[in-house]
């Protein structure tokens, strides 16, 4: 079973997530989310404009400093995937999933993840991993 992820995944996740990045914000941690924020939008350029490397540097840059921005966790996840880093976009869509356990999206996408690991690798067990990340999608949609 493949699921198309559209070029606007990131978008979603950013309306999505936007709760949980704001969360913990407090007045001394505002210059540190603004940053982010600048860092995430400079990334997110880079990759459209096909430097991949370029973004991947700039999410990790990012996380260095705040690493719980789960927007930069899911976009690594799809960058990474795209450079055929799949074991290391699993880790990060698995870490947006930890950082939002009830966001059905989140699941959806980690279950995309595994299924371009699969096509990048042939590995039987990333089918089951998909499966298993859709299966929990599918739960929180159902309020389960």
């Amino acid at each position: 079973m493949r699921l198309p992820l559209s070029t606007d995944a990131h978008a979603v996740a950013a309306k999505r997530l936007a709760p949980l990045i704001n969360r913990n914000v407090r007045n001394s941690e505002f210059s540190l989310m603004a940053t982010s924020d600048q860092l995430y939008d400079e990334a997110d350029k880079l990759k459209d404009a096909g430097k991949l490397e370029e973004s991947v540097a700039k999410y990790e840059e990012i996380l260095s400093q705040d690493p719980e921005y789960a927007l930069a966790h899911s976009a690594l996840a799809v960058v990474l995937g795209r450079l055929g880093r799949h074991e290391a976009a699993i880790e990060h869509g698995k870490k947006v999933c930890e950082l939002a356990p009830d966001d059905a999206f989140s699941f959806t996408a980690l279950s995309v993840t595994y299924q371009r690991a699969f096509a990048g690798t042939g590995n039987q067990q990333y089918i089951q991993d998909a499966e298993n990340a859709m299966a929990r999608a599918q739960m929180i949609q159902q309020g389960m």
